[in-house]
């Protein structure tokens, strides 16, 4: 793949405007042209994790596209179902990273439905798709360390039918990664100092509340991962129980929600959230 060379005047251009508008949108803006210089991308988002709160969409270029509502249904309903969000829960090291290599090996996959904000899909690479997202994308994400624990994922978007992120470019990433890093960092400083998070977790509690009324607390360990992504295989490893007590606890699970298929969980959940006190 090509690399566009521009005067070099032009590149330090960017760079000093990176610098001078940190705190407005002009400054990752200029971070992005300059790196799509060297990397090429159809979109791109900032979004910083802070714990189990709901994420702060710090930038994007989706624009004024019908994709601007599966990028509003992930931050406020499905960045909990993520592979990066969970990685990131369980302690993830701040780097460059394909998004499907850090999806589980066995992603449960069902028969998509309708009218919920997110729907499994075997063409999606994550297997499932946020309803209103933009279908069949590969990501390539650089997750940035923020202070007081936070984490920025900085998303890079571009269709499957282009010959994917391999690794030269997760190599490439690498490299610029001290400079986007900087640049990120700086414009979460002045967010935090002019508009300090919520402490909204409500999206949260309403995932970790979900099924407590009817299941035990096993069953609810076991559904909590089933909608992560997890296999049985994977739930038995992390929960220390054999597979059959993984099954056992599925199907228990099931019968207790009224359900038969992963499909049906997840409409259940979405459901649950959409009922949930979230706004």
């Amino acid at each position: 793949m090509s690399i566009n060379l521009v005067e070099p005047r032009t590149e330090f251009t960017w760079i000093g405007e990176a610098i001078d508008f940190v705190g407005s949108e002009k400054s990752c803006a200029a971070a992005f042209r300059l790196l799509k210089m060297h990397l090429a991308f159809e979109m791109v988002s900032i979004v910083a994790y802070r714990g189990k709160t709901r994420p702060v969409l710090l930038f994007d270029t989706f624009g004024d596209t019908p994709y601007r509502e599966g990028l509003t249904n992930f931050v406020e309903f499905s960045y909990v179902l993520s592979p990066c969000y969970q990685a990131y829960l369980d302690g993830i090291a701040p780097g460059a990273y394909r998004m499907k290599d850090l999806v589980p090996e066995e992603y449960p996959i069902s028969q998509s439905f309708k009218s919920v904000p997110a729907a499994w899909s075997e063409k999606e690479e994550m297997r499932y798709i946020t309803r209103g997202w933009p279908e069949q994308r590969e990501e390539l994400l650089l997750l940035v360390q923020l202070p007081e624990g936070a984490m920025a994922e900085v998303s890079f978007l571009r269709p499957s039918s282009s010959s994917g992120f391999g690794a030269w470019e997760v190599s490439n990433l690498e490299t610029m990664a001290p400079f986007l890093s900087a640049v990120i960092r700086a414009n979460w400083a002045c967010f935090v100092r002019d508009a300090t998070p919520a402490h909204d977790n409500a999206v949260n509690v309403a995932f970790e509340s979900f099924g407590k009324d009817l299941l035990s607390a096993r069953e609810v360990e076991v559904v909590r991962l089933i909608l992560q992504g997890h296999s049985s295989i994977s739930i038995s490893l992390r929960l220390n129980i054999a597979i059959t007590t993984v099954k056992s606890h599925r199907k228990n699970a099931y019968a207790k929600l009224h359900i038969a298929t992963q499909s049906e969980l997840m409409a259940l959940y979405v459901r649950w959230l959409e009922s949930a006190s979230i706004g």
